[in-house]
């Protein structure tokens, strides 16, 4: 059995992280088959989403 691997990237979001704001672009990223693993605040109103799927 292999070990499952991951590929990572960030994409930066700036303004609220409310739903309606954020989902958007979370949506995009999981129609190419990234999920969320993290969201790191960088000033209150600019984010990183850390993003991970699995290498094929």
């Amino acid at each position: 059995m292999t070990e499952q691997r991951f590929e990572y990237k960030t994409v930066e979001f700036s303004g609220s992280l409310r739903k309606r704001d954020a989902e958007p672009t979370l949506v995009e990223a999981a129609a190419e088959g990234w999920q969320l693993v993290e969201t790191l605040d960088i000033d209150g109103t600019t984010y990183e989403f850390v993003l991970e799927r699995p290498i094929e």
